[in-house]
């Protein structure tokens, strides 16, 4: 590798040389330099800056300024970005020091290189770039992620693809295939030993016909898969038509077109490593005709499903993580009987994280109450606009606890998809009328906390609680500083033991007269 320098000598106040430190102490300290990833031209400027001090920190500095690649082809960057086009270049043409530089990289993200309209060819300079990328990850020879984001699948991308030999894990997001692409290109991605796939909508929703992209689905070796994500029906059939058992740890269908894959039994059986299982909101009756033994699916711990899978999904397995798997208008549909939840009690799970709708909690806590026994954290999807200032919620909360043994922690947060939550403003926030409805809980139950929103209460030992806001919020209401102008009153009226006061440096009515 390049940059090789060994650590700085050090020297005691006589100037005697004393031992050095090792890398792995300096690595550790510059680890906690943490610039924000999601501006990738900031984040390379702040790392830049400290390799730029010496030639050791230059050598500390190069892994992570390399680790990531980020090929944007959006004209929405702000400022300088690194020149990656040049530094593929010099890969190619195997200049300098590039390619021992190009040893360093690890992922790859290729975002943004659909035409602005989503639809037809790029331009000819974008395909160039694109060429010139894919060129050179072929030399980038410990890259194990690429992670591809709107961009149009053609057969040279394809084949570029199937040439990273040491490819671990592939996202494939918001693309689209390009006619023409021939079947031989896609063939050539068998050679990949993938152990992550993904393919899917980032939006979840079936913005494309995924029958269209049989062959893509068809393409790929599934026998070293451990997490496959996917809306392609054929990617299932393949699993379901093999002979040998699937590695898969992890399977997450958005299945959209219910009439190209019917899923059986046989799915299931040859998957004794799954942990995860997740079906799409559409998935209705897509396990109709699946039916299991205890011994199916042994490992199971994590479902993301339809309130009819649960019976299916859960009984006789350690399931301790439950999510009823919703579309934005189906919240206020709750099943007509609670029994759905009676599976939960079958699970040999000690503990079960369960997140549903509020509403369907507040309509069936008093008959469920015996299914839920084992459930230690419970995460509520609202559909509330004032979210973080609800008594109600905080009522229906407070009387249900008590019926639930074993809970530990609550949080009631927006539900999928809700766009219609009000900002919170400082009139409606009442931490007095909050604590005196958490007080209420008796002190024999076994709850920490409770997150209402962007507010979070926690209890200690003595039963007293304390509210903490989020910085969301925070930030929210120091932007409404300038436009209070009755601190005191209001803080006597709402205000928890100066909670506000001293987070927001709020003036008393003191000092706001002398200030008068």
């Amino acid at each position: 590798m390049v940059f090789q320098y060994s650590s700085p000598v050090r020297r005691n106040g006589k100037g005697e040389n004393l031992d050095p430190f090792p890398n792995e102490i300096y690595a550790e300290i510059l680890h906690y330099v943490q610039p924000d990833r999601q501006d990738n031209a900031e984040y390379h400027r702040q790392l830049s800056k400290i390799a730029l001090v010496c030639r050791y920190f230059c050598f500390l500095m190069v892994p992570r300024l390399f680790d990531t690649l980020i090929f944007d082809g959006s004209t929405e960057a702000k400022g300088p970005t690194p020149n990656y086009s040049g530094f593929c270049r010099s890969i190619i043409k195997d200049e300098g020091q590039a390619r021992e530089l190009a040893k360093y990289v690890r992922t790859c993200r290729v975002l943004n290189w659909l035409p602005d309209e989503g639809f037809g060819q790029i331009s000819s300079a974008a395909a160039s770039f694109l060429k010139l990328h894919f060129s050179a990850m072929v030399f980038m020879e410990n890259l194990s992620s690429l992670i591809i984001d709107k961009i149009i699948l053609t057969s040279q991308v394809l084949r570029a693809l199937s040439e990273l030999k040491k490819l671990k894990h592939l996202e494939l997001t918001d693309f689209k295939e390009m006619k023409g692409c021939r079947a031989g290109d896609y063939k050539k991605l068998a050679c990949l030993r993938l152990t992550t796939l993904k393919m899917h909508n980032s939006n979840d929703k079936p913005a494309f016909d995924w029958a269209n992209y049989k062959q893509l689905g068809q393409a790929f070796d599934y026998s070293h898969l451990e997490t496959l994500l996917t809306s392609i029906p054929s990617s299932v059939t393949v699993i379901q038509k093999s002979t040998h058992p699937s590695p898969l740890r992890t399977l997450e269908l958005k299945l959209y077109n219910l009439q190209e894959v019917t899923l059986d039994t046989s799915l299931f059986r040859r998957l004794p490593e799954l942990r995860r299982f997740e079906i799409a909101p559409t998935g209705y009756n897509q396990l109709a005709g699946v039916v299991l033994k205890p011994s199916d699916i042994p490992l199971l711990e994590d479902v993301e499903c339809l309130p009819a899978h649960l019976a299916l999904l859960v009984p006789g397995r350690p399931v301790s993580r439950v999510t009823i798997t919703l579309s934005p208008r189906s919240f206020q549909y709750a099943p007509q009987s609670p029994a759905f939840l009676e599976p939960l009690a079958r699970s040999t799970a000690a503990a079960i994280n369960l997140s549903l709708p509020f509403t369907w909690f507040a309509h069936y806590i008093e008959a469920a109450h015996s299914y839920l026994a084992k459930v230690n954290k419970l995460r509520l999807f609202c559909l509330y606009r004032d979210l973080d200032t609800n008594p109600e919620i905080l009522k229906t909360l407070a009387t249900a606890i008590p019926m639930l043994p074993q809970i530990r922690h609550i949080q009631a947060e927006p539900g999928p998809g809700w766009m219609g939550i009000i900002p919170t403003t400082f009139d409606k926030i009442n931490l007095k009328e909050q604590a005196a409805i958490l007080s209420g809980i008796p002190s024999s139950s076994k709850v920490e906390d409770l997150q209402l929103g962007l507010i979070k209460w926690s209890r200690d030992r003595d039963g007293k609680w304390t509210p903490s806001f989020e910085d969301e919020l925070r930030d929210s209401l120091e932007t409404q500083l300038e436009k209070v102008s009755n601190w005191a009153d209001y803080l006597e009226r709402s205000d928890l033991e100066d909670y506000m006061k001293n987070l927001f440096a709020c003036p008393t009515s003191e000092s706001s007269s002398e200030s008068k």
